[in-house]
């Protein structure tokens, strides 16, 4: 039996090839970056060279990279190429190169692995390459060729997320659309105005693909669609997370205010009155982080983001 069902972008490339599109992408990416309050790292793709930035809790990242001053791209995953799908939209004057449409299910119960399929294939319906593990996870099956129009993957997310929940319950279904059929794939999800149009369009395509493919393809009611929400999109997501996003965005926080005088103040703000923030250190990545937060700050109060 399903217990909710999520279906969303989960994924956007935006590639730019003139100077005013750069410059809007390249401010929209710090908007997103911004948002994240969590440090950059350097990034390379192909000729391009930026900068990427990972949610801390989860939620995806962005990467931002040119090769000219003119040349750049842009990639948004997680749920922050749904968050910022509209955004996105307003501000963007380049060409979508890449959408994955994403349908993730959550079960009340394990289902069977992906090799209890593998004889229903048939090589006429398409091209097949499976990861197989050897453990209780449900493991992968990736339909069709990467360099393709159109990407499959069918895969237990529950075991990429790797949080303890009971195996083969969290399963995602994606499509990965490139070229001609990313435009296809944005448009149509711009077309769709509101949220539950969106996902109804999403689940739509994610199910044709996967049932033209030969493989079978779990029978989503209405009332699953949504609600209640996905809860392991928000429960699993790891102790090492919220730990590096305390030690990267809270310390130095608490270290500022602390310097400001406002340190019992701010203990008193989290809940922990009595504890002496005397003793709070920055730590190794302060320097980096505190430059993130106070731009991060000025453009809150300026009211750009």
């Amino acid at each position: 039996m399903i217990e909710s069902v999520d279906c969303k972008i989960d994924y956007l490339t935006v590639t730019t090839q003139c100077g005013m599109a750069t410059r809007n992408m390249r401010d929209l990416a710090m908007r997103v970056a911004a948002s994240l309050l969590t440090p950059s790292k350097s990034w390379r793709m192909l000729k391009y060279v930026g900068w990427i930035a990972t949610s801390p809790v989860g939620d995806g990242g962005v990467a931002y990279g040119q090769m000219s001053e003119v040349r750049s791209i842009t990639q948004i995953w997680g749920d922050l190429a749904n968050r910022w799908l509209f955004d996105i939209a307003r501000d963007m004057k380049g060409r979508v190169t890449r959408v994955d449409y994403a349908v993730s299910v959550l079960f009340n119960e394990s289902q069977p692995p992906i090799h209890y399929s593998l004889f229903k294939l048939r090589p006429e319906n398409g091209k097949y390459t499976g990861i197989i593990p050897v453990g209780e996870e449900g493991g992968t099956l990736n339909v069709g060729a990467r360099s393709s129009e159109k990407f499959g993957r069918w895969y237990d997310k529950g075991a990429q997320l790797g949080t303890g929940m009971p195996p083969r319950v969290y399963w995602r279904w994606e499509v990965e659309y490139k070229r001609s059929c990313a435009m296809s794939a944005w448009s149509n999800a711009l077309a769709a105005h509101t949220a539950e149009a969106r996902q109804k369009l999403i689940l739509a395509n994610v199910e044709d693909f996967f049932r033209k493919a030969g493989l079978e393809f779990p029978e989503v009611a209405g009332n699953c669609m949504g609600y209640p929400l996905v809860k392991y999109a928000t429960v699993a997501r790891s102790y090492d997370r919220t730990l590096q996003w305390l030690e990267v965005q809270v310390n130095p926080a608490l270290v500022r205010l602390q310097e400001a005088g406002i340190g019992k103040e701010a203990c008193r703000a989290l809940g922990i009155e009595g504890t002496d923030c005397v003793t709070v250190k920055l730590n190794s990545d302060a320097p980096e982080v505190v430059d993130l937060q106070l731009d991060f700050w000025n453009e809150l109060q300026n009211g750009q983001i």
